[in-house]
Order: structure tokens, then C-alpha cells, then sequence
């Protein structure tokens, strides 16, 4: 709930480049929880002034560079507790980038990475600052057998997720699939993860 003015600039080069910016102000009551007991929603008390700035970049230039793109913005807002009981105001600041590159017409690899943090107005206390990251690849290897793998994992959480994944295409509709899966995260009394492998067989029966 709330009013909010926005202002955006859009350009467009060679019709591969795009390129956005903007900035906003406002203000804005927050849902938060009633209590930590149920999920009863009520609206903040106050109105928080807003205000940011915003822009992204992505470049779609195809061989060996096939993609490359940065978004980032700053943003004055409320920030919730860890509870989601209480708003106060603060900061957000983020930087999402992803690059993909094709050395080859059967090889692809892909890189993402994302930083977000949350810093309170009055305490300059830090309510989150932590970095998401991914990579995957493809690999084409034959015309029917291929390679899959991807990796994803967060800083705060002191976790990833690691998946390989080797497929056959033995006529269509039908492939065959050995996958390999491994997980490591960070709890409260230690780290814990976990491995799995699966072997997967689809067969399309025509009638």
C-alpha cells in the first residue's frame, strides 16, 4: 500500500544491445506478520519514504560471446525483520551478471552470479549480504549422446548443489539418462549433504 512515482529510459543498439535506467520515489506501508504463531498479515503503522535508482545491460552478440548481461539497483525501503513481524528503514543494494560463451557449436557453458544487501537506516546493522552463483555446461557430444552439468550454491548458506547428468538419445521420443547428484549445506549443529545416483530410462510405445 502505497504511492510511487517511476521514471524510465529504454534504448536499443543494433538491435543486440539493450540498455535500461531509471529512478523512483515514494512512500509505502508494509505487510508484516501479526505475530510469529500464525500468518495472520497486517499493515505496517507507518509510511516509509522510497527512493532508488535503477539499470541493466544485456549484450545478445552470438559466437564464442553469445550473451553477456548486468543489472544492478539501490534502493531506499523498508527491511523486513528476520520474523517478518516488524519493517524499519534501510537499504538494498544488488549486482546480478550472467555470461554465456559458445566455443563451439555443440559446447555451451554459462556463468551467474547475484549479490543482494540489506542494511538497516538507523543501526547501519547488515540484515543480509550474501552472493547466489551458477554455472552450468552442455555438451552436444554426438548427434544422440550429450553432457549436462550445473552447479548452484550460496554464500550465506554456506551450501551448493552439484548435478551431472549423461544422456543417450536412442530414437525419438526415447532416451536413456545416468545422473549424478551431490549437496552440502551449512545447519545449526554442523554440515550436512548427501549423494544420489539414478539411472532413468524413457521409452515413447507408439499405438
Amino acid at each position: 500500500m502505497g504511492n510511487a512515482c517511476d521514471f524510465m529510459l529504454f534504448t536499443n543498439f543494433f538491435n543486440r544491445i539493450d540498455a535500461h535506467g531509471g529512478f523512483n520515489f515514494g512512500r509505502s506501508r508494509y505487510q508484516i506478520l501479526k505475530d510469529e504463531e500464525n500468518n495472520d498479515l497486517v499493515r505496517s503503522r507507518d509510511f516509509i519514504q522510497t527512493y532508488g535508482a535503477h539499470f541493466d545491460f544485456d549484450w545478445k552478440r552470438g559466437g564464442f560471446l553469445k550473451e553477456i548481461s548486468i543489472e544492478g539497483h539501490w534502493q531506499r525501503q523498508g527491511i523486513y525483520n528476520e520474523e517478518f513481524t516488524a519493517v524499519e528503514p534501510g537499504v538494498e543494494a544488488s549486482l546480478e551478471t550472467s555470461l554465456s560463451l559458445r566455443p563451439r557449436s555443440n559446447f555451451e557453458i554459462s556463468f551467474n552470479a547475484d549479490w543482494i544487501r540489506q542494511t538497516l537506516e538507523k543501526t547501519r546493522l547488515k540484515v543480509f549480504d550474501g552472493i547466489s552463483y551458477g554455472t552450468s555446461l552442455h555438451f552436444q557430444i554426438t548427434r544422440h549422446l550429450f553432457l549436462t552439468t550445473r552447479l548452484l550454491g550460496k554464500t550465506r548458506e554456506d551450501q551448493y548443489n552439484f548435478d551431472f547428468l549423461l544422456g543417450y538419445y536412442f530414437g525419438a521420443g526415447n532416451i536413456i539418462q545416468l545422473c549424478y547428484k551431490k549437496s552440502l549445506r551449512r545447519e545449526e549443529f554442523g554440515r550436512e549433504g548427501g549423494h544420489s545416483l539414478n539411472l532413468k530410462v524413457s521409452y515413447l510405445i507408439r499405438l
